[in-house]
């Protein structure tokens, strides 16, 4: 009959080996999540200097764009602790900025977490001023950059994005014309986008 043979049983010192490894594993794809997560919702292909300080904003330009044709431009606002890449996704305006032919912008906020300063809980006047600013400015600086239709300019938002789009209704009356507001996007987002295209149309058409 042959003997039995224990298998080893690992060390103390071993065991601790394995322990900080998967630690150290562990901090480091930590590390790597983080880092994209950063990237994710700081992501930006613009910035524009407003009241002293730079402010981004990430643009979406259509491939059809020519510079000798007067174009029209949306800005989508993105809502309380959300980002300018994560209401591109969710409000499909890339989509029909490629089909119609017009820019859309999304800007960042400002404060963390990532907001805009329009009544309710984030009643700051002087904040809201800059808020104010800053997309007029952003009007601004696009308008040199691109060849900008100034009778086709409107903005939109999701939930603190469209009470901010409604601050712009009475501040900037007389640059955007027209204004939209979803509480929420999800999977009737699309529908929304292009109910808001088709205000675009009728503008267009009146004027």
């Amino acid at each position: 009959m042959s003997a039995v043979v224990p298998l080893p049983i690992p060390s103390r010192k071993r065991r601790w080996k394995w322990v900080l490894r998967a630690l150290a594993a562990l901090v480091f794809v930590t590390g790597l999540l983080a880092v994209a997560a950063y990237r994710e919702v700081y992501r930006s292909n613009g910035e524009v200097l407003s009241g002293g300080r730079k402010r981004a904003y990430l643009l979406h330009v259509p491939k059809s764009y020519q510079a000798d044709r007067p174009t029209a431009l949306v800005i989508c606002l993105h809502g309380f602790a959300e980002w300018p890449a994560h209401v591109m996704r969710l409000s499909h305006w890339n989509r029909l900025a490629d089909k119609s032919g017009f820019l859309v912008v999304y800007p960042f906020g400002s404060r963390f977490p990532l907001r805009w300063h329009c009544g309710g809980g984030f009643s700051n006047r002087e904040l809201a001023r800059q808020d104010v600013q800053f997309i007029a400015d952003l009007i601004d600086q696009l308008k040199q950059r691109y060849n900008l239709d100034e009778a086709r300019i409107y903005a939109n938002g999701l939930s603190n994005g469209g009470g901010m789009s409604f601050l712009l209704a009475g501040q900037l009356s007389g640059r955007i014309a027209a204004f939209g507001k979803y509480l929420k996007f999800r999977s009737r987002t699309l529908a929304a986008a292009s109910t808001m295209a088709q205000v675009m149309r009728a503008s267009s058409a009146v004027g």
